[in-house]
């Protein structure tokens, strides 16, 4: 689900096999939107946080391997309408989440079943960031309101939490004091009132699940 900034109104989500839908009346009424699409399993949607006409929806849902995408997908007109987007790279990839830098607009971060991925330019190219299967992200600016600031990154990947300093080129482990090493699913979260707060929730091969802040 994606909740337009500066329009409480206006959402989209992504069903897992139906596609990118669309209401504008805050949940009373919704239109399918990528109906004619190569497919319908969406994994992760995204506005633009500073153009909320722009949107992107990643195709293949990362919980259901059966149903990999057909790459990325963007919208010009906050969702109504839908284009193949950067489609080659992400063919048989299921994404778990997309975020766009609200610093940067042509920074984006992908996590998906075959990777941690960054884009610098708008999603014209992209660069494998981490070979390890990527389950979340969170991104927070580590100086906010300076115009050097750059973006601290949480990924939650397969091999444990990871945390980068210059808005996802490179990382470095997170110690997670107790936990098992048999990952099978992180998510990570930046408090929205406190950047310098971070949650982390991690569930083990054996259904085990627990919960750390930071």
């Amino acid at each position: 689900m994606a909740i337009d900034p500066t329009n409480a109104d206006h959402i989209l989500i992504g069903a897992g096999g139906g596609g990118v839908w669309e209401t504008r009346d805050g949940a009373r009424t919704w239109y399918p939107r990528t109906d004619n699409q190569a497919s319908l399993a969406i994994g992760a949607v995204a506005f633009n946080p500073s153009n909320p006409a722009i949107v992107y929806a990643g195709t293949g849902e990362g919980n259901s391997f059966a149903r990999l995408g057909a790459g990325l997908l963007r919208s010009t007109d906050g969702g109504t309408t839908w284009a193949p987007f950067a489609a080659g790279l992400f063919v048989g990839i299921g994404f778990y989440g997309l975020v766009v830098d609200p610093l940067d607009a042509s920074h984006l971060m992908a996590a998906t079943t075959g990777g941690l991925y960054e884009s610098a330019d708008g999603c014209a190219t992209w660069t494998v960031r981490r070979g390890q299967r990527t389950w979340d992200l969170s991104m927070h600016p580590v100086a906010s309101g300076d115009a050097n600031s750059t973006q601290e990154v949480l990924a939650g990947c397969s091999d444990g939490v990871r945390r980068s300093v210059n808005g996802g080129t490179t990382w470095n482990a997170v110690t997670l004091p107790g936990v098992p090493s048999n990952f099978r699913r992180i998510a990570v979260c930046h408090a929205p009132s406190d950047g310098n707060v971070a949650y982390v929730f991690v569930a083990d091969s054996g259904g085990g699940g627990q919960s750390l802040a930071s």
